[in-house]
């Protein structure tokens, strides 16, 4: 008899046998919410880093696109979350020189949206026969703005009424964005191109706000380097990042 409870009770947790590295044990979705832990630990990580490096960000952006959909529309979608037609899960604005630090550049300041997304060692992101050339983090991370164009469509087309083939409100205010950042971790402390890019540009963005407040407090500014800096503060992001990814 206890062996055929165990049985029922490992036929309701899952389906899978254990694999040789455990892949599959990791994989599998079982009580306790521990993939949406793992996403609000790296996504509460983000939010501070940005904060801390002077980037203007929003998390959770709620009524960007609600208010481009008719209320009749609103009234047939569920409560909470799905209610906001898209909900992304950052917007920032940042101006940092184009050429650099202290190079005197133009500053290019701009808004954007980002999409967070964690990976687990499960077959669908990390096939081992064929092996993919291109890393996982960034074959996940080129697929967002797609999934982001489909689902923009799919809330003009059923609840706000527009036809098939035209641009509706919402696939419209989705354009008026250059593009869906992705911010990709895997599960082996990997990270996608955009995350790379976000980190160079959260220690530009710290150099910057420093600077700053030290001219504001007429605070003698040190006798370091852009390059050293920018050096220094880059290693120390990325490092704060792949620590957090890879615990949680």
């Amino acid at each position: 008899p206890a062996c055929s409870d165990l049985k029922k009770l490992g036929e309701k947790i899952g389906r899978k046998r254990v694999d040789k590295y455990g892949d599959t044990v990791i994989s599998e979705p079982v009580a306790g919410d521990g993939f949406r832990r793992r996403h609000d630990e790296i996504k509460g990580k983000l939010l501070s880093l940005l904060k801390w490096s002077g980037i203007d960000v929003e998390c959770e952006v709620f009524n960007l696109f609600s208010g481009l959909i008719p209320q009749e529309g609103l009234n047939r979608l569920e409560r909470g979350r799905k209610r906001q037609g898209i909900l992304p899960d950052f917007r920032i604005r940042s101006s940092v020189p184009r050429d650099g630090v202290g190079s005197g550049g133009a500053a290019v300041s701009e808004s954007r949206l980002a999409e967070l997304k964690v990976l687990s060692s499960c077959p669908t992101r990390y096939a081992r026969a064929p092996r993919s050339r291109v890393k996982a983090v960034k074959r996940r991370a080129d697929q967002l703005p797609i999934e982001y164009l489909k689902h923009a469509r799919k809330v003009d087309t059923e609840y706000g009424g527009v036809k098939e083939g035209t641009v509706g409100p919402v696939e419209a205010k989705l354009a008026s964005f250059p593009r869906i950042e992705g911010w990709v971790f895997g599960k082996w402390g990997e990270c996608s191109p955009d995350v790379h890019n976000l980190i160079r540009e959260m220690a530009k963005s710290r150099i910057s706000y420093q600077q700053e407040l030290e001219r504001k407090e007429g605070r003698r500014t040190k006798e370091v380097s852009d390059s050293a800096s920018l050096s220094v503060l880059t290693g120390q992001i990325r490092r704060g990042l792949n620590v957090m990814a890879v615990r949680s």
